[in-house]
Parts: structure tokens; C-alpha cells; sequence
């Protein structure tokens, strides 16, 4: 599936995935010392995103709507020393210039938001075990998949990841899992 068929995302995915603008914008007025600038803000991208048809929910981000816009700005975060001569170097956030780049709309396959908050809530359930990760949700032409990885113990203490995905039909009941976990969804179903 492509990125039409995302409607869900786990909070540390969708931020592994885009760098929101807001992010910068709560830097203003701040006062780091020398090192925050040069690692913290010095690795990341100086681009940012506005994504407009989404929403927060819980833990995770979701599709509010079929019509997505992403607009990217570069940033430009304006400094000022504020130290002393003999103390170390702290620099305060006086603006954060963002300036467009570009916009990109994306149209999902339809999809009802209530379900996906229901299969977001069935995800947070799984999320509870040590050895279930879920982190997104997508779309079909016949339902839903949620996307999970499971870490199964191995001999002498070591751990594989196996990745796949629990179905759910259009109304957003459990059709199929390769994952035995029954005593986790009779409150689900």
C-alpha cells in the first residue's frame, strides 16, 4: 500500500516522518546554551511541515479528512548572545524564520474516522505488551490494516522482530491476525 492508503500514525513514527513547524515555533524566547544550537538544532533539516487534515488522537496522529496539504517552509532560527564575559555561552531564540517552499496535496482512499479511532484504541490495547508495537494504519479497497511488529524471545536470550498485519473489514471488526492474540481482543471484538 501506498502513501494514500496511511490514515494513522503512531506520534514517534509520524515525527520520524515529518518535522513539524510548530516544533521550531515553540523555540522563540528560549535560551540554550552553545551546545543545544550546534547539536540539537544543528542536526536537524532546517525544512519543516504544516500538514492540514490532520488530527491528534491519544498517542497517535490520524486523517481527519480525505484531503491532505503539506506545505514546507525552510527555517531560519535567529539567535543572540546573551551572556557574559565570564560565563559560559547562552544564546537567546529571538524569531524563527520559516519561508514556503512548496505544497503537496495528497487525496487518501475513503475511509471513516471512527474507525480508525476505534483500531487506533485496539492498537493502544496491543501497545500495552512489551512484544507488540503497532504504529500505523491503513486503508483498502476491503477494510483496514493495522501494522505490527511482535518480538519473539529466541534461544539464549535473543529477540527477532516479526512484522505483520492484523485486518480489520470496513466496519472495523477483527477479520484476521498472524498473531495469537486472543486474550487481548475479547473486549474488541
Amino acid at each position: 500500500m501506498g502513501m494514500e492508503s496511511e490514515v494513522a500514525w503512531i506520534k514517534y513514527l509520524f515525527q520520524e516522518r515529518y518535522i513539524i513547524c510548530s516544533e521550531y515555533e515553540k523555540l522563540k524566547g528560549e535560551t540554550r546554551d552553545y551546545m543545544f544550537f550546534n547539536i540539537e538544532i544543528g542536526l536537524r533539516p532546517d525544512i519543516c511541515e504544516e500538514i492540514s487534515g490532520i488530527t491528534q488522537y491519544g498517542n497517535w496522529y490520524m486523517a481527519a479528512r480525505q484531503d491532505i496539504t503539506i506545505t514546507t517552509y525552510q527555517v531560519k532560527i535567529v539567535i543572540t548572545k546573551v551572556s557574559g564575559e565570564n560565563e559560559p555561552e547562552k544564546f537567546k531564540v529571538v524569531d524563527v524564520v520559516m519561508k514556503p517552499l512548496g505544497k503537496t496535496h495528497i487525496t487518501l482512499k475513503p475511509f471513516d474516522p471512527s474507525v480508525v479511532r476505534r483500531i487506533i484504541d485496539f492498537a493502544e490495547t496491543l501497545n500495552t505488551s512489551p512484544t507488540f508495537y503497532a504504529d500505523r494504519v491503513e486503508v483498502g479497497h476491503d477494510g483496514y490494516v493495522l501494522h505490527v511488529v511482535k518480538s519473539e524471545r529466541l534461544k539464549h536470550g535473543r529477540y527477532k522482530s516479526v512484522e505483520g498485519y492484523i485486518h480489520f473489514d470496513l466496519n472495523g471488526n477483527l477479520v484476521s491476525t498472524p498473531f495469537n492474540i486472543q486474550a487481548r481482543i475479547t473486549s474488541f471484538t
